[in-house]
Formats: structure tokens, sequence, C-alpha cells
């Protein structure tokens, strides 16, 4: 446990330089003579007091932070397990929300051990005595995939199914069930597109830093999570990975996870090319399908909710029971395709009857997927061009990820990668505006002492007399005390967001943004005040408002001109940048994410951690290759 000094040291500190300035105005107030007398009186006592005072407690600084750092009680292993759970089943009660996962009516979709040769012996998935032989009988409804998963023995598990068929949404209710029902001691589940690995970096590590970035108050102890078994990963999406790369990366992960839990969803026609490649099976995974949706689902899933559906959807519906194996009824055998029909067609002036218009499945795909936008926005709205314009973009960087402080990065040499693949070189993290202490207080002393230091050896540079000591250290204080806080107000108000703003776009932006505005106002405004107090008093009002305004611009242009030029630092200058210039191309809204969250609420995008991504992959791809709207 720190000492009450230990934990209020910085405090200290701070307040011990504001009595320091304070106390000399006090003096010069009361006591008489010249101007020039006071003024060289009050920049002594304010150099020599804050010099003494600003030494041992740079040095105590220093000792009570390694201190500090070593005694800080963390969290036990189980307590960060518990925070980490409560933080999954959070983020995704609210996104299965908004994907309509949990309304009153959901589409039934079932799935059931795979035929294809794609999985292990059954013997190798549920253990049995010698001499006796397993038939593995696997299924259920997606409502219940956490309870048949808790069944299985090594808990690993492979997800296949055609485009659309509910393989993201399954992994949706999986982690959100698992992490709400978790028993103690039991790994927490968290989802991660696999198209964010490439199989030449470790997976391990790979999976550490997505942690990192996915959760960051989990910090260093990620990689301790990993290593004792704590965390189940849920990777989505195998068949995103480069189809050269797949059989390397089935090899690695079978590898990597051992007996361990996991979690893969894939294309079912991707992932028995792959099988047949590699010749031996991920893990010990026993392989579930998902079936197409059955003709009874579909005909209760369409018209529910609606005014009038029944009558609207009859013709729909006898195409559906008289050819149960036609192209409505195969079109219409994915959640997908389900709900885009639906939702194209809810409105009472959109006839369904439309559907039955088109004499095969391909035909009938383009068409709702053509339709979605215009029933969602409207026929004639600029939505269409701005979000083709995503999907473009998101198809040349070779990513699905739409992560707002990354739209100014040019595409990497290699294969770009989403938010959790960077590993040797993680993206910059938005800030949020919070006090910290001794980021603030640390430049500021240190400043305000090396200053005065320096200072006779740039006068002897450049050719001026050095002056005399009380001269330096008058001057070099008071220019190492606002220098000082320049840099202070650059480092002592910015912090990582939190485990839930990072989850959240429009909250890291606004965060992001404040953090920009107050480096670029703050210290100027600060700075102005200061200033002006001091040499109004001792030259006068005219010298106090001169050197408002001469230290308050300078502060000021100085963080402005660090902002803008190191965007690593923050985001959202090179954000709004970003969004000023395709704006004025016509290719994106000046408030874009405003547009972004809005398609969010529409249900044309979805939230995966701090970025947005298309509903599906295969909308995305349809809005990349479609003819630009104009």
């Amino acid at each position: 446990m720190l000492s009450w000094w230990g934990r209020h040291v910085w405090w200290f500190a701070g307040g011990g330089l504001a009595l320091t300035v304070l106390g000399a105005l006090a003096l010069v107030v009361t006591r008489s003579g010249s101007t020039l007398e006071v003024g060289d009186q009050v920049a002594s006592m304010v150099g020599g007091t804050t010099a003494l005072l600003g030494l041992p407690v740079s040095l105590a600084s220093l000792v009570i932070a390694v201190r500090q750092e070593r005694a800080r009680p963390g969290p036990s292993p189980a307590e960060l397990t518990d925070q980490l759970a409560r933080a999954v089943e959070r983020q995704w009660s609210r996104e299965g929300a908004a994907r309509g996962l949990f309304r009153p009516d959901p589409l039934e979709v079932r799935w059931r051990s795979t035929d294809r040769p794609v999985g292990p012996a059954p013997g190798e998935v549920v253990p049995s005595p010698a001499g006796r032989v397993t038939r593995l009988k696997f299924n259920g409804d997606v409502r219940g995939a956490a309870a048949a998963f808790r069944r299985l023995p090594r808990r690993q598990l492979v997800v296949i199914g055609a485009p659309g068929a509910g393989k993201t949404s399954l992994a949706v209710l999986l982690v959100r069930d698992l992490a709400r029902d978790r028993p103690s001691g039991e790994p927490v589940p968290v989802l991660l597109p696999l198209a964010g690995w490439l199989p030449r970096h470790d997976f391990g590590e790979w999976l550490v830093q997505g942690l990192r970035a996915e959760y960051p108050f989990l910090g260093d102890l990620a990689g301790e999570l990993v290593a004792g078994g704590q965390i189940l990963p849920v990777l989505d999406g195998l068949d995103e990975i480069p189809a050269e790369l797949r059989a390397r990366a089935v090899e690695e992960l079978t590898a990597a996870i051992g007996d361990r839990p996991v979690v893969v969803t894939c294309r079912a026609e991707e992932y028995a090319e792959v099988i047949a490649v590699v010749g031996t099976p991920l893990a010990s995974a026993a392989v579930i399908e998902l079936e197409p949706v059955a003709v009874p689902h579909i005909i209760r899933y369409l018209p529910a909710g609606q005014i009038d559906g029944e009558r609207r959807w009859d013709p729909v519906v006898q195409r559906l029971r008289s050819e149960p194996d036609g192209p409505l009824a195969t079109t219409l055998s994915t959640p997908l395709m389900v709900f885009l029909a639906r939702t194209a067609y809810t409105a009472p002036p959109a006839d369904p009857r439309e559907l039955l218009r088109f004499p095969s499945s391909e035909e009938l795909v383009t068409h709702l997927l053509a339709g979605f936008l215009p029933a969602v926005y409207g026929d004639g709205s600029r939505a269409e061009r701005w979000l083709g314009h995503l999907a473009r973009m998101l198809k040349a960087r070779g990513t699905t990820d739409i992560a707002w402080w990354l739209l100014d990065r040019p595409k990497p040499p290699e294969r770009s990668r989403s938010l959790m693949a960077t590993v040797l070189d993680p993206p910059p993290r938005p800030t949020r505006l919070a006090f910290q202490p001794p980021a603030f207080f640390l430049p500021i002393v240190m400043s305000t002492v090396l200053t005065p230091i320096v200072l006779p050896v740039v006068r002897l540079l450049s050719g001026e007399p050095v002056g005399s000591l009380k001269e330096v250290v008058a001057q070099g204080t008071v220019v190492g005390f606002f220098l000082g806080l320049t840099y202070a107000s650059l480092l002592g108000f910015r912090a990582p967001v939190s485990d839930d703003e990072i989850t959240d776009p429009p909250a890291s932006l606004r965060a992001d943004r404040l953090v920009t505005l107050w480096a670029v106002t703050g210290p100027g405004a600060v700075a102005a005040t200061l200033s002006g107090l001091v040499f109004g008093v001792t030259d006068g009002a005219a010298a106090g408002a001169r050197a408002a305004v001469t230290f308050g611009l300078i502060t000021a242009g100085v963080t402005t001109f660090l902002h803008l030029w190191f965007s690593s630092y923050s985001r959202w200058p090179a954000y709004l940048r970003y969004c000023l210039r395709h704006s004025l191309r016509r290719r994106l809204p000046v408030r874009l994410m405003t547009f972004l969250e809005d398609a969010y609420r529409r249900g044309v995008l979805r939230k995966v951690g701090a970025v947005y991504q298309f509903r599906h992959l295969t909308l995305q791809e349809y809005l990349a290759e479609r003819p630009r709207v104009r």
C-alpha cells in the first residue's frame, strides 16, 4: 500500500508551483519600489523557489513512480477474467440487439453435424471406451448453440455454411450466451475476425494483440490470460484469409490450439477445399453445418409484424408451398436473403409479387441486393453513392473494417489487415480527455529547472552576453515555465479510451476531438492568463496585454502545429481532413460519423468493436462491383 504522500505527491508539486507564483504576486502588491525593481525581485523569487522545489520533486516523482508501478496491486486472474466476461457480454448484447437477433419473431435457423468429409472421426471428437463405435449426431437451433457447445468434451467447433447462412450470427449468439452464463473458471469467449491474421505471424502473439486492441483495460495481462488458457477464441471467417494461405492457417491453428477450446467459422465450400488440401482436420473440432431455412420458417417470418402482411405476401407464400425447390425457395433459404426480401417489401406501397418475376436464383439475388438500399433510404438517396465509395475503398485495401482513425492511411505494401491484425506496428488509437497529474507536472518542473541551465549556452552560441546569474535564472525560469506548460498540455490531458468507449466509434471520436480542441486552445488560454497577470502587475496593464497576446499565440501556435503535423498523437485532425477532401469530391458526407451511425441504426452496417462493417460481406462485394452511382 502506498503512503498518503506517495498517492498525492503530484498534487503537492502542482500546488507548490501555484503557491510560488501567487506568493510572488502577493509580495509585489504589498511592496513598494520601482516597477523594474519589483519585476526583477518577482522573477528572482519565482526562479529560485521553483528551482529549489523542482529538482527534489522531479527526483522524488521518478522514485515514487517506479515504486508505485511495482507496488500497485493488480487484479487477480479470476477478477480480470470476470471483468472481461462482463465487457464481452455487454458488447455483444448491444450488437446482437442491433442485428435483430433477439427480436420476438426471429428467423429459425437450424444446424446439424455435417455430412462432408471435413471433420475428425467421431471418436476423436467424443472419446469413447475401446471397442465402442461412436456415432456423432449433433443438431439444434442457433439459439441453443452455447448449450450444445458445452456438451463437447474438448469444446472445439467449426461452423460452416453457405454465404449468408448465419455463421456470424451464430458466433455472436454463442459468445453472448457463453459470457452471460459463464461458470467460474471457464474461459472467456472473445470474437475476433480471422481475416486479421496472416499465418506467417505467430497466432498466439496475434491473439494477444487482438485482445489488447479490443479490450485496452487488459494491457500486458492479456498475454497471461492467453498463456493460462483463460481465453476461448471465436474466430470468424476463415474464408476471408487469402486462398493461398488457408491451408497453412489450418495447420498452424491446429498446432497452436492443441487441446484448448476454439470456434472457427467458414463458408462450407471453401472449408471443404482447404481440408482436402491439408489432408487432416482442424484439431479435434466437431464440424456443424447450417441448414437452409425451411419453407415453413420462411413463410412464418416474411409477413410477421406487418400491416395486412398475410394478404400482401399470400402470392409469395403460395409459390413457396407449390415449388419448395424452385428458384424463389432456393434464394430465400439463407437468413441474409430472407432479411433483404422482408426489408424491401415491408412498406405497403411495395408489392411482394415482384419476387415472382425472376426465373433464376441469380437474378433474384441481384434484385434483392439492388433493392436493399433504396428500401432503407428511399430512391435517389446519396447514401448509395457514399456506401459504394466505402465498399470500393475497403476492397482496395483488402479489409472489411471501417475504422475512422485509419481512413487517411494508404494501403500498406502487403495485404491490408483489419484492426486486430497489426502485430508489429499497431495503429494509433483514439484518446480521451483525462487529467494525468504525472504527465502534466513533470514537463513543467523539468523545463523550469533545465531552461536556466541551457539559456547561457544558447546566448553564447548566438554571440549575446550571458548576463548576471540573477538575470539568467529569472528569464530562464519564465521561459521554461511556459515551454513546460506547452508540453504538459500535450501529455497531461491525454489517456487511452476505456473499454466501453472503444466499442463505440462515435464516443471514441468525440473523446479524441476533445483532446485536440483542448490541446489547441487550453494551453494558449492558460499561458495568456498567467503571462498577462505577471507582466501586468510588474510592468503595467499595457505590458501585460502584450505579454498575454504574445505568450498565448505562441503556445497555441506550437500545440496546433504539433497536432496537425504529428497525426499519430490525435487522429481527429487527419479524420477531419479526410472527410473534407472526399466531401468536396462528392464521395462522402462531411459528417461521416453521423452517416455511419445512421447506417448502423438502419441495419446497413454492423459494429465489431470500434469499427464498422457492412452487414454482410456479400453486400459489400456487391456495392464494390456495381457501377458507380452519379
